[in-house]
């Protein structure tokens, strides 16, 4: 490991076999170079390590990016932010290098040796530095100081974009939030995610996520056109999700903006700015935005009932027992000891009985001495020709016929219990 933080393998004769600072993750430290085709990538989540959906890519063209992608495909959307640092009628004008020095400062080095520096202003020295794609893809450079003295803790030199949540505007993908999501930017230049009213977190250990309705929109199946009795409105203040419209209408009022959305069952959305812009779920790109004078209003069934959805269980925490399974399963547990009690309470019954009148059965008597007699399981077999002819069906087994020899041959039915053979001499 060296002072700069770059992490190397070496053979016997110190030749390098791998080093991080070529395969870098989220960020980047003072000395490391990307080259043109290098790529960053966010985490998932602030605790969650593993891929997420923002990339820096330095083009081959000289431009460094910033985009999101789809998950697991790796497939890139279109950029959020460019250096436009590429110049395809001169390309000794365009960038090849992504240069992070050991002062402290970011730049792109063009072919024909021309600066284009990423960090702006004055960088404090004694410090240490490192540049981060946060998981929510905002691109920083930070510093934390040397001394043991002073603010302990990361603070930030720059970042882009300035407004991620303005400057994300795919055509595809859900934008900076999930689905159905509104982004907001805060004082530090980081999104901040959240549901509109009516909606819930799809994944509740992920506020970045997606939103769900706690509600359900649907056509009746006698048409596209749904009542103003049967919908409501909730009303946002400069709320847009630009890239969800399906219909425009111009010129508008607000009041006919509203009874379209009402009337329309695919109408989840209704923009009123410029006119009335109708929108269907899933929403995207969902942002808040002061600059656009307008109104959202979210449609909802009156008088409904929040989906009944069972809660997210989070990392470490131990389930709470279903009170109906666990009643459910005392009462069959219950049911199945007791029939198990009867059945051997049965079964030693009738044991004890046995031996009784077997006690005082004489040696040898037969059945028409003493009306019982104890016999074998063979000798039962044999009887009954390996009980092969069946007479009937009765309590706690099937009865077969047989023949056994007494004083003279007698027929018997003998019944097969589960676990006693009882004779019993027909009439």
């Amino acid at each position: 490991m060296n002072d700069t933080g770059n992490f190397v393998l070496q053979d016997r004769n110190s030749v390098r076999l791998w080093e991080s600072f070529t395969h870098p993750t989220d960020t980047l430290l003072p000395t490391q170079i990307m080259e043109a085709g290098g790529i960053v990538s966010s985490r998932r989540t602030e605790t969650n390590f593993s891929l997420g959906r923002f990339q820096l890519r330095f083009l081959y063209d000289g431009n460094l990016v910033l985009n999101s992608m789809n998950l697991p495909t790796k497939f890139a959307y279109d950029a959020y932010y460019t250096s436009r640092t590429s110049d395809a009628s001169n390309s000794s004008n365009s960038g090849y290098r992504l240069i992070f020095n050991e002062s402290g400062y970011m730049y792109i080095l063009r072919r024909n040796g021309q600066r284009s520096y990423l960090t702006e202003g004055t960088v404090p020295t004694d410090f240490y530095h490192r540049a981060t794609l946060n998981f929510d893809g905002v691109f920083t450079q930070y510093f934390y100081p040397k001394a043991s003295s002073g603010n302990r803790s990361w603070s930030s030199v720059w970042s882009e974009p300035d407004n991620i949540c303005f400057d994300m505007r795919s055509g595809l993908g859900s934008g900076v939030c999930g689905y159905n999501s509104i982004c907001d930017l805060k004082a530090d230049k980081r999104p901040e995610c959240n549901c509109p009213k009516g909606f819930s977190l799809f994944d509740q250990n992920d506020k970045y996520g997606s939103c769900i309705p706690d509600f359900e929109l649907s056509c009746r199946s006698d048409g596209l056109n749904s009542t103003e009795d049967q919908y409501d409105f909730t009303e946002l203040t400069n709320v847009d999700w630009p890239k969800s419209d399906y219909e425009r209408y111009t010129p508008y009022t607000e009041e006919e903006c509203r009874k379209s959305c009402l009337n329309d069952c695919l109408c989840s959305v209704a923009i009123f700015r410029d006119g009335c812009w109708k929108k269907k779920l899933p929403l995207s790109n969902g942002r808040v935005d002061t600059g656009m004078n307008g109104k959202a209003f979210l449609k909802f069934p009156k008088g409904s009932v929040p989906l009944d959805r069972p809660p997210l269980q989070l990392p470490g925490e131990r389930k709470k027992p279903d009170t109906k399974l666990i009643i459910g399963s005392v009462v069959l547990g219950t049911s199945v000891f007791a029939n198990f009690v009867l059945v051997g309470a049965f079964c030693l019954t009738s044991s004890f009985i046995y031996r009784k009148k077997t006690e005082k059965t004489p040696e040898g008597g037969s059945c028409l001495e003493t009306n019982l007699r104890y016999f074998s399981y063979k000798e039962l077999a044999e009887a009954t020709n390996d009980f092969k002819d069946e007479v009937g069906r009765g309590g706690f087994g099937v009865v077969y016929k047989g023949t056994i020899q007494a004083s003279s041959t007698k027929v018997v039915a003998v019944k097969k219990l589960d676990m006693l053979e009882l004779c019993e001499i027909l009439p």
